[in-house]
Order: C-alpha cells, then sequence, then structure tokens
C-alpha cells in the first residue's frame, strides 16, 4: 500500500468510522444525561448536531465506500458531466483506452470528418466531449446503483436524461425523459475501471 492509498484509507474508512463510533454515541448519551437531569435547554441543539452528521454519513455512503464500482463510475461520469476528459480517461481500463485509441485513429482518416477540429478526435476527447461520439452525454453521475459484482465484473446502473418537448426544434427541451442504462466496470489490479467498447 503506497501513501496515497495510505492517506486515502485514513480520509475515507477510519476517520468517517471514527466519527460514527465514537461522536454519535457521544451526542447520544449527553442527550439521554441531558434528559434524566430535566436540563432540557439544549436538546434541540444535540439533536440537530444528530441529524446533521446522520445526514452527512448517509451522503458518503451513499456513493458507496473508496474504490468501490459505484464510487468509480460516479468519479468517472462525474469527470465527463465537467468535460474533465484527462480524468475521465485515467477510468477507462487498458483494454478499453487501445479500443478507443483504433477508433479515434480510423475517425482521424475518415473524410467525412476532415472538417472535424483534430482535438475533438483524440482519444482522450471522443467520448469525453459531446461533439463527434458523445456515448455518456446525459448520464447522471447522482443516478448510479450497483447492480451486480461477478468475480472481477461488476454491473452498475444509470440514468440518461433524454431531452423531450423542445418549444422549437432542437432547442429549449421542456421536458426530461429518463432511460435505464448499464455500465460495465472491471477489476485492474487493486482498482476498478470501466469497460467500454467503441
Amino acid at each position: 500500500m503506497d501513501i496515497f492509498e495510505q492517506q486515502r484509507l485514513w480520509l475515507h474508512v477510519i476517520i468517517p468510522l471514527l466519527a460514527l463510533g465514537v461522536v454519535l454515541p457521544c451526542l447520544i448519551a449527553g442527550l439521554l444525561v441531558a434528559r434524566r437531569r430535566k436540563k432540557l435547554r439544549l436538546w434541540h441543539l444535540e439533536l440537530a448536531a444528530i441529524l446533521v452528521l446522520g445526514f452527512l454519513i448517509y451522503l458518503y455512503l451513499r456513493g458507496g465506500p473508496p474504490g468501490s464500482p459505484q464510487r468509480v463510475a460516479r468519479n468517472f461520469l462525474g469527470a465527463i458531466e465537467a468535460f474533465d476528459c484527462d480524468t475521465a480517461w485515467q477510468y477507462f481500463s487498458s483494454q478499453s483506452q487501445r479500443a478507443i485509441q483504433i477508433a479515434s485513429d480510423k475517425k482521424k482518416s475518415d473524410p467525412f470528418l476532415s472538417h472535424v477540429q483534430r482535438r475533438y478526435l483524440e482519444p482522450k476527447n471522443l467520448y469525453c466531449l459531446p461533439t463527434v461520439a458523445p456515448c455518456f452525454h446525459g448520464y447522471r453521475a447522482g443516478s448510479v446503483k450497483l447492480l451486480k459484482v461477478q468475480g472481477t465484473t461488476a454491473t452498475v446502473a444509470v440514468k440518461k436524461g433524454i431531452p423531450t418537448g423542445f418549444l422549437i426544434p432542437g432547442f429549449w427541451p421542456a421536458r426530461t425523459r429518463y432511460e435505464d442504462h448499464e455500465l460495465t466496470l472491471v477489476r485492474e489490479g487493486s482498482k476498478w475501471k470501466i469497460a467500454f467498447q467503441p
């Protein structure tokens, strides 16, 4: 385990568990002691602190543990939504990166795409930017849910938003319809990566 993995372990596992195991019982005990002593003047502050801590723990656990398939898928789709193509590229498996490189080379030599700027056809940008091949455009990072893990392969469900009800055809959608899609992840070493074949 390198220094970055140790730091990640402390920040994402040990410290939250300490907060859950120490702070929450102390707050509950303080609330019970104040109730027994009839000093209920500050009970609402302790209750608010318990609720805030519980909500923060819920938000943390909802994304999945660090390094889990659902957390990796959320981070990948978050990078796609932010057009952070360098970060998104790191989440592709090595086999997917090779396949994307081949697809990029084919698109660069395609005469019908000669009008497209070459930077959009680079492997990192090809499936990240919504210009040439917007495969992941519209996927909602917050909707990722783990479906199954079988050995070194995992499947997550994700919702894709599709604009509908345009005020002018092609412009200003009035509604969004959501479709269910799946992403497949594979384990490479100790990390989950997005498995994608163009």
